[in-house]
């Protein structure tokens, strides 16, 4: 075998030939990448295009100022015919080339998703389509896609921000105390550097212990969970605290988790697999269910997940609500699936588990729909502060300015904005806005249950 070496300023100029091919490549790569922008988030797509267009298959029916432009879109067949793409009868966001449609439609993801919906009403004693939203509008619900009149728009702000000092005074943020708890939690907070979602957690966990919703035989429902990483952390501060103090219930935590998605890299195994060394004979219980929220029968699934395994003239399995972020309309949606469960719960002559609290971590207040608010939420905000269907679209407009800022050079007067409020003018009606809405849930939920 032969060895060849380099020498330093060889090394070095090799690596510099190969960085500068990197950059050319990836240069060279962004014309043939596909040029639409998210309007809402404002990120551009990444999906390559074909030669000499701009944008790709699943943009071309939604660039404004060319709605039909997968009509220029064409390809020669074998036959030396003309083909061009037409929109998804089943699903009109995205297209498909015209001699392929028969047979795509047989496999279209909205077909998929039916087929899914059909299967899951047999066998799912759980899934009930729409069951949290009975009697209310199900549909798309076109959130940020409303056409505002302006000036409407800034009669309305001074209408609202007049009723909001009538009603709360000069407080823009339902403010919490805020708890850290780091029992059990002292590995994760020294082996991460941004401990921002850490803080998050911890000060959740510290609610949970403050309301006495903190307990290990208690079961926890986790509503869009994603990775589930917030009910590992809260299983980790259970078991820690049940170990320190000695109590033997001979009990595992057990979990439910609910999320519409199927994520990667989740946690259900690793909640297990912590508890090993802590307490390796009652190793904690996961289920999860892919279901959306609005469509989910919480008692039922409660029931099938084993939760209420107690004997008789014992004492009732406790659950509880939580999630950490529950975007939007999500939580009200969650907010009616609990008041359903309880409902049934009342309904049941010997019920083996009852509903104790719900603690959640609200955001996404733009991604809000009215017709899924609670009745008495619509009722607060109608009669504080004449909002109603016509006009929550403007409202659910105000709450990203006080978290999506726009940075600005120089002096910031207003004259940029239609409002003609300052950036920071502009931040202090977003959190006034979300402290409405905030208020109306809470408003609801205690109307209900106290």
């Amino acid at each position: 075998m032969k060895y060849y070496t380099l020498k330093r300023s060889e090394m070095t100029q090799v690596q510099t030939t190969n960085e500068h091919v990197k950059r050319r490549k990836k240069g060279s790569d962004q014309q043939f990448k596909c040029q639409f922008i998210n309007p809402i988030n404002h990120r551009k797509c990444g999906l390559q295009v074909r030669k000499g267009m701009k944008y790709c298959f699943a943009h071309l029916n939604k660039v404004e100022h060319d709605k039909n432009a997968e009509t220029k879109v064409f390809r020669i067949n074998k036959k030396g015919e003309k083909i061009g793409r037409v929109r998804c009868p089943l699903d009109p966001s995205h297209t498909v080339w015209a001699d392929r449609l028969k047979n795509h439609l047989g496999k279209c993801n909205a077909v998929r998703a039916k087929r899914e919906e059909k299967e899951r009403q047999k066998t799912c004693a759980w899934f009930d389509l729409n069951c949290n939203v009975k009697g209310e509008i199900c549909g798309d619900m076109k959130l940020g896609d409303e056409s505002v009149d302006k000036q409407e728009f800034k009669l309305f702000i001074d209408k609202t921000l007049r009723k909001y000092d009538d009603f709360f005074g000069d407080k823009p943020e339902l403010m919490l105390d805020q708890v850290r708890y780091q029992e059990g939690l002292e590995e994760r907070s020294e082996e991460i550097t941004n401990k921002k979602h850490f803080i998050q957690q911890s000060s959740l966990i510290g609610q949970l212990v403050k309301h006495k919703l903190f307990d290990k035989s208690n079961l926890y429902v986790e509503f869009g969970c994603g990775r589930a990483e917030f009910s590992r952390y809260l299983n980790l501060a259970l078991y820690k605290s049940a170990s320190d103090q000695g109590v033997q219930n001979n009990v595992g935590t057990k979990f439910l988790m609910i999320d519409r998605d199927r994520p990667r890299m989740k946690m259900d195994k690793k909640i297990i697999e912590d508890i090993r060394e802590i307490d390796n004979k009652n190793l904690p219980v996961v289920h999860r269910l892919k279901v959306d929220i609005k469509d989910l029968q919480l008692a039922k699934a409660i029931d099938l997940c084993g939760s209420a395994d107690v004997e008789k003239n014992e004492s009732k399995t406790n659950y509880v609500g939580i999630s950490k972020h529950l975007c939007g309309v999500a939580t009200d949606l969650t907010l009616r699936c609990l008041i359903n469960s309880v409902e049934q719960e009342k309904k049941a002559e010997h019920p083996e588990y009852q509903f104790k609290g719900f603690l959640v971590a609200m955001c996404c207040r733009h991604c809000c729909y009215y017709p899924w608010l609670l009745r008495e939420s619509k009722d607060f905000l109608k009669d504080n502060f004449d909002i109603d269907s016509t006009n929550f679209k403007y409202i659910r407009k105000m709450c990203p300015w006080a978290t999506s800022g726009t940075y600005h050079k120089g002096n910031d007067d207003g004259s940029e904005h239609f409002s003609g409020l300052t950036l920071v003018e502009r931040e202090k009606v977003g959190l006034k806005m979300r402290r409405i809405i905030d208020a109306s849930r809470c408003f609801a939920m205690k109307s209900i249950w106290i």
